[in-house]
């Protein structure tokens, strides 16, 4: 079941690895919407620890940076998925 599992995901996210850098970040922004809005994963749990990190911050900026966090996250996400085609050569482009 796994092996299947495997052979039927490996190559859409091997295709989303090698889309260009404008496309990626495109469909990041779409897992977002998709995320954040459509399915709204853990917002209450996300909203909770922000109100106990920030408790003298006011509701309307605890919404901004729970919307940033879920931004960040879909795009830390892509990018681990990323990694399975990036060249040797594109990573250190990355790092300089």
């Amino acid at each position: 079941m796994q092996r299947l599992a495997f052979l039927l995901v490996y190559p859409l996210l091997w295709l989303i690895s090698k889309l260009p850098y404008r496309l990626f970040y495109a469909f990041s922004d779409a897992v977002f919407v998709l995320v954040y809005h459509l399915i709204g994963y853990r917002k209450k749990v996300v909203w909770h620890n922000l109100e106990l990190a920030f408790p003298k911050k006011k509701p309307e900026e605890l919404h901004r940076i729970r919307k940033a966090f879920y931004h960040h996250f879909c795009d830390i996400f892509l990018e681990m998925i990323k990694t399975i085609s990036i060249s040797a050569q594109e990573l250190k482009a990355w790092f300089v």
